[in-house]
């Protein structure tokens, strides 16, 4: 087995679909339209993969915002945060963020990605137990197996309380729910709440 090898079977399996469907990470955009519409091949389509949850990316006061940002500070920190990419904006949005909040304290992240790994990894340790519902994200995942604690996956929206009381034996703290309760559904085909 060489270095190769693995790429070799990504590339034949690839092959299977050449010509005949899009590939996952293949899909190129030709334009952004709006929140949730883009230009595709050519044609306008709704486009439901995007985290521009709010819709904020067009709003003309975030956009005169990010203008003046740039203006001000360059297009970037040019470094992390750790080594020298902190700017005064960066503790100012914190500390508002805190106040908002009514905590002591805020940290911003970049990315979900980067917030799921630092908080997870940094809250649980090997002494704890982490119930993960089945289609939380990879980055909740990642985190939980740096912090060394035990991780229980369930499908949730099947046994939550079957889960705790049969698969887990000590204390449950913290608890981390990623759970999409608007495509949550019962075995009987109605909605569920789970936030009772």
């Amino acid at each position: 087995m060489d270095l190769l090898d693995k790429l070799r079977a990504v590339g034949a399996r690839a092959a299977l679909f050449d010509g005949q469907v899009c590939r996952p990470f293949d899909t190129v955009f030709d334009e952004v339209l709006g929140p949730c519409e883009v230009r595709f091949a050519g044609r306008r389509v709704l486009m439901f993969g995007s985290n521009n949850y709010f819709g904020l990316s067009f709003h003309p006061g975030v956009q005169a915002a990010a203008q003046d940002a740039v203006g001000r500070y360059g297009s970037g920190s040019t470094g992390s945060r750790v080594a020298n990419g902190t700017l005064r904006i960066h503790e100012e949005l914190e500390r508002d963020f805190a106040e908002t909040f009514g905590k002591r304290y805020g940290m911003i992240f970049s990315t979900g990605f980067q917030a799921n790994l630092c908080l997870v990894a940094g809250l649980c340790s090997t002494d704890d137990t982490i119930l993960l519902d089945a289609a939380c994200h990879a980055s909740i995942y990642d985190g939980a197996r740096l912090s060394g604690a035990s991780v229980v996956r369930e499908d949730v929206r099947q046994a939550v309380i079957r889960a705790v009381l049969a698969a887990v034996n000590r204390r449950l703290e913290p608890l981390i729910a990623d759970v999409d309760l608007a495509a949550t559904t019962s075995p009987t085909g109605g909605r569920e709440d789970l936030r009772r």
